[in-house]
């Protein structure tokens, strides 16, 4: 007897654990059923630039800053991308982008080299006029077109592009080009009369004259050498032409929504006409 009700007892026990399994696993698949989908990680980019104030630049805390930058991180964000921006040399953010070991950069201009490892955005990030800077009071004019200035000393900055015209001009050995570190290295030649001019950005020009003090003793020319559309440009390496089509897009609507205008107008920045 004692026996029969073990067994019972034993079938009994056996069933009700089958049965608490199955509650168990039952209340799970509901629960994973009814359980919001966890987010997937947002993509993140690495970005570099250069420290090209006023447009973009590192702040004394070494954080990015500038109209151009709160536009590209204003793009990325529509896009649902976080972005790392370094600001950087810009030989050294040239060589990451080749070697894609960052993302994209920016500002940069079209030229045939840069072609090879980088994927331009169609829609301009923004139109700069570059120029030519003299000595107030120098005799020498220039009248947009190069050939005005043909067998002077030019003062750059650098590996820089100045845009087609320059750059074809320079390397036909129109004029004389003196390159230095930095803008201010240039302009204090300009002013010791080791150049003749100083070509520039407009923005950057203005932006450091003013910061040298120098606004009274260096004029800007009236005429541009050329206005340009400078770009954010996705690293080859890396593969991102769709994302390209997609920054592309993002820009564009950014621009016809008027935000893009205001947050150039909100740092002072008013691009030259195409």
């Amino acid at each position: 007897m004692r026996s029969r009700l073990s067994k019972n007892f034993s079938r009994w026990l056996t069933a009700a654990l089958v049965l608490s399994a199955a509650l168990v696993t039952g209340a799970s698949a509901i629960t994973a059923a009814t359980d919001p989908p966890r987010a997937l990680p947002k993509q993140v980019l690495d970005l570099v630039t250069l420290e090209f104030p006023p447009l973009q630049y590192a702040d004394h805390a070494g954080v990015p800053q500038g109209p151009v930058v709160e536009v590209v991180r204003r793009v990325f964000d529509m896009l649902d991308i976080d972005v790392v921006i370094r600001v950087m040399p810009w030989v050294r953010s040239l060589d990451a982008v080749r070697k894609g070991e960052a993302d994209a950069i920016f500002t940069a201009y079209r030229n045939p080299e840069r072609e090879v490892f980088l994927d331009y955005s169609r829609e301009v990030l923004l139109y700069q006029a570059v120029g030519l800077y003299a000595r107030n009071g120098d005799n020498r004019r220039f009248n947009g077109d190069l050939e005005s200035v043909k067998g002077t000393n030019i003062g750059t900055v650098s590996t820089i592009s100045y845009g087609r015209t320059f750059d074809r001009a320079r390397d036909r050995k129109m004029f004389r080009t003196d390159r230095a570190e930095d803008i201010d290295t240039s302009f204090r030649k300009l002013m010791a009369g080791r150049v003749d001019f100083v070509v520039s950005n407009r923005f950057t020009g203005r932006h450091e004259l003013a910061r040298l003090g120098l606004t009274s003793e260096i004029e800007e020319l009236p005429m541009p050498i050329e206005v340009m559309p400078s770009h954010l440009a996705f690293s080859k390496a890396r593969g991102h032409a769709k994302l390209r089509d997609r920054f592309d897009a993002a820009l564009n609507e950014l621009k016809a929504s008027g935000e893009y205008a205001k947050i150039l107008s909100r740092h002072g920045i008013h691009p030259p006409r195409k």
